[in-house]
């Protein structure tokens, strides 16, 4: 990198005997061993000066300033030429083990000498710091543990893998340039830590390995006093033994054999909250499977139930007084469903569902019940029960409506009507047949 600097310029302002007496002017180079530093680095660095006058120039001092501190410096006697360069110095300077990321400034000061005149110049110099990171990715395969452990900063790394399982640990020595990657294998079973330290840095991974291997696992929250379903299906090179523990206690268990195999863990939820839940999977070694399962609270599917018990007596009530009204069917299955599963993802269609059944309910119930009666009280009450919130208090309040004439659905008036005139058409016709054959006799026998 380089520095031009116009020195008749900067000597106008602060060297200006000088300028008009030398006419010189000069370019510094600096150059780095890296491009990025980490902390605790050690930079490298060389100057170069550029003689681009026409008066020889003589270096007599260079001093590196950081902005983090610990000034470097030398005294040297480097003359150069016009229309010629020379290093004027190598420096080392160490990072600090708790720089900070980013761009910093070293600030040069160069003392020279030029035509009987001396005179300094200072010039700003970056440097960029970023940290060591490393990353580390484990996966497994039957009893197969797999990790790249990758460089991912600027600067060489040294340090130690470790894979610590039951029984065992395996170090490996690691040096890593930046930007390589390294795969690590190890045969394990069980639980399985593997832990890289070097140069400050401290990555770890936990992984499970199993000849028995998860494949899926589905679960989902539960109403309080239900049964939380766990599915789990393993495939297995051998014989495996699955157990569901809830907060630290064994609750189920189950046996599979070779191959693959999908298992019902079962656990009643009676304790509203957040569970701990762990399906261990077991065949020469273990692995646990950790997860959260939540148990609502009952209250909520109580009070849905029994809204649904009372529209359903409000039904059978307006039966009684021969109003015919439907049923929500969609409602009622999905209340049978919902009380059977206690299924929470079901709850608030179904709690629609019993919502808008009671809506029609009331509003056809209401509607019919209006135009029977005359009575004002009655009226207050129907438009009362048409307000109503809750089935108890539409039951109460249609209870009291008084209806004056027999209410029958709209539908049916057009089939009785068609009964009486059926009877009657009936009637007549077996009543004119039977005159005629009194009368035919009458007339034969004369």
């Amino acid at each position: 990198m380089k520095f031009k600097f116009p020195f008749p310029l900067f000597s106008l302002l602060i060297f200006l005997p000088l300028t008009f007496l030398s006419g010189w002017s000069a370019e510094i180079f600096w150059h780095m061993d890296k491009q990025v530093y980490s902390p605790g680095d050690t930079a490298n660095i060389s100057l170069e000066l550029r003689n681009t006058g026409d008066t020889s120039i003589s270096v007599l001092h260079v001093r590196l300033s950081p902005d983090w501190g610990n000034p470097v410096e030398k005294s040297v006697d480097v003359s150069v030429m016009p229309k010629s360069s020379s290093i004027i110095g190598s420096f080392q300077l160490t990072i600090p083990k708790n720089a900070t990321k980013g761009q910093h400034i070293i600030l040069i000061l160069l003392k020279m000498r030029s035509g009987g005149s001396e005179f300094s110049w200072e010039v700003p110099m970056p440097i960029e710091i970023a940290p060591r990171d490393v990353s580390l990715n484990c996966s497994s395969f039957d009893s197969t543990v797999s990790c790249d452990l990758m460089n991912r900063g600027y600067s060489q790394i040294n340090g130690t893998l470790s894979f610590i399982y039951e029984g065992g640990r395996k170090n490996f020595n690691v040096t890593l340039n930046p930007g390589e990657l390294r795969n690590f294998l190890l045969q394990a079973e069980g639980n399985v830590t593997v832990l890289f330290i070097g140069d400050g840095i401290r990555k770890s991974v936990n992984i499970s390995v199993s000849q028995a291997n998860l494949l899926f696992m589905s679960y989902r929250p539960v109403f309080q006093g239900y049964f939380a379903n766990i599915t789990v299906s393993v495939n297995s090179t051998s014989k495996a033994s699955l157990i569901l523990e809830v907060d630290g206690k064994t609750v189920d268990k189950a046996e599979v054999e070779r191959g693959i195999s999908t298992v019902l863990l079962r656990w009643l939820a009676d304790e509203k909250g957040e569970h701990n839940v762990t399906v261990r999977i077991c065949s020469s070694a273990c692995s646990d499977n950790r997860f959260v399962i939540k148990v609502l609270d009952r209250k909520d599917l109580d009070d849905l139930l029994l809204k649904f018990k009372k529209i359903k007596e409000a039904w059978e009530l307006l039966k009684s007084r021969g109003i015919s009204a439907e049923i929500c069917a969609a409602a009622e299955n999905d209340v049978i469903l919902l009380n059977r599963t206690g299924d929470p993802s079901i709850f608030n269609r179904t709690k629609d569902e019993v919502d808008g059944c009671f809506l029609y309910l009331k509003s056809s119930a209401c509607n019919l019940l209006g135009n029977s009666t005359s009575d004002p009280e009655s009226k207050k009450y129907v438009e009362m029960a048409r307000r109503s919130e809750r089935p108890e208090d539409f039951i109460g309040n249609i209870s009291l409506v008084k209806a004056e004439n027999p209410v029958y659905p709209v539908y049916l008036i057009p089939v009785i009507l068609l009964a009486v005139l059926s009877m009657l058409f009936l009637a007549f016709h077996r009543r004119k047949k039977g005159f005629r054959r009194k009368y035919s006799g009458f007339k034969y026998r004369r």
